[in-house]
């Protein structure tokens, strides 16, 4: 915690002008450190919610985690103190212009708005206005927007629906989502309701929530990767939402064709599914070989291509691609596989299969599948 401010105080102008010129000088830096910033949710029972999750975080994820809740000074000296003793990283107070790190965990002051821009931390006096406050909306919206799809997105035990459009703007930005199993919830409806608005990834207890971020701080898509790709040239006044959004237009679109996408990692297959969507292709949806198998011959209508992983337990994916064709022999296929084209060969795939390395990006992923139809 940063000694010299204490709990709820904003810092004065001058302060926190001279904070945001530090803080931005060193803007580039930060935002390499921390590329991926988990926003975690919570009101009433939160507290040991914050517990179970923050206890089972290792140190070492790479990951910025900033914590927002509904708490009175008073709570939140004790929510502090909790952390202080539990958490496996530094917990600090979240103030103004703080241009955040990773492996680290910044904590709203109560009585204070907080939002976050350029991988910075904007803090803002609390104001009265009519209607219920839903800091933690505002907190995620701001997140997404940043962050786009290095931002992860938490709600936990809370009265109330703040979260649910926060959660939404995340999803809608190729983040990941999660929040605490209703079940296990002091307080169960900022969780309920995150689920009915059907903005969530992952419903799971606060220690299975730690267990999924720690496997997804290892997975390749949060990792630095770069990709290039020839795009056409794209107008130079778009923000960063607006040249994600011009370089999918450009990306050649599906025409209601159907995918069957079969892969085990729930992450993976949420993202890929969001993607073709958005290019204009049905997916039905299978979360291992022996469930896209059963898929394969229950569906009624026509299935185009089978895009699988290589690697599954039970079923992977060549052998589901032999069997499938047996019952479709039209439908083509495209293999994915986050291990070297070299590894997938051993596997028994045909040198000269469709085949698309993980991570990939959204425009990486339109063009190979549209490759493949129109082979």
């Amino acid at each position: 915690m940063n000694r010299k401010q204490q709990p709820g105080n904003i810092p004065s102008s001058a302060e926190a002008e001279g904070k945001r010129r530090s803080a931005e000088e060193g803007s580039e830096k930060g935002r390499g450190m921390a590329g991926t910033v988990v926003g975690v949710g919570s009101s009433a029972g939160g507290f040991e919610a914050f517990r179970l999750l923050l206890a089972h975080v290792p140190p070492n994820t790479g990951f910025a985690v900033v914590l927002v809740q509904h708490l009175d000074a008073k709570d939140y000296s004790v929510l502090l103190k909790i952390l202080g003793r539990t958490a496996q990283m530094p917990v600090s107070e979240a103030s103004d212009g703080t241009a955040i790190e990773p492996n680290r965990i910044y904590v709203m002051p109560p009585n204070a708005e907080l939002t976050i821009a350029n991988r910075i931390l904007r803090l803002t006096p609390r104001v009265q206005m009519p209607g219920p406050r839903m800091p933690i909306d505002r907190f995620l919206r701001s997140l997404a927007q940043d962050c786009g799809r290095r931002a992860v997105g938490v709600v936990l035990s809370g009265a109330g629906i703040d979260g649910s459009a926060g959660l939404q703007a995340i999803k809608e930005e190729g983040g990941v989502t999660f929040t605490q199993d209703p079940a296990t919830a002091e307080f169960a409806s900022m969780p309920e309701m995150a689920v009915a608005a059907t903005c969530v990834d992952f419903v799971l207890p606060p220690d299975r929530i730690a267990a999924e971020l720690v496997r997804i701080a290892h997975h390749p898509y949060y990792a630095d990767t770069m990709f290039k790709i020839s795009l056409p040239a794209m107008p130079e006044d778009l923000d960063r939402t607006g040249r994600a959004a011009y370089c999918l237009a450009q990306a050649p679109k599906g025409s209601s064709e159907v995918i069957l996408l079969v892969e085990d990692e729930d992450m993976v297959r949420n993202l890929a599914r969001r993607i073709l969507e958005a290019s204009g292709y049905v997916v039905l949806e299978a979360r291992n070989g022996l469930e896209g198998l059963s898929l394969c011959e229950a569906h009624q209508g026509p299935i185009d291509l089978l895009f699988s992983d290589v690697v599954m337990p039970e079923l992977g994916g060549r052998d589901l691609a032999e069997r499938a064709s047996t019952i479709r022999p039209g439908m083509k296929v495209l293999f994915m596989s986050g291990q070297t084209e070299d590894f997938i060969l051993k596997e028994g795939i045909k040198k000269r299969a469709p085949f698309l390395q993980k991570p990939f990006t959204p425009i990486e992923l339109a063009y190979k599948v549209r490759e493949v139809f129109d082979a």
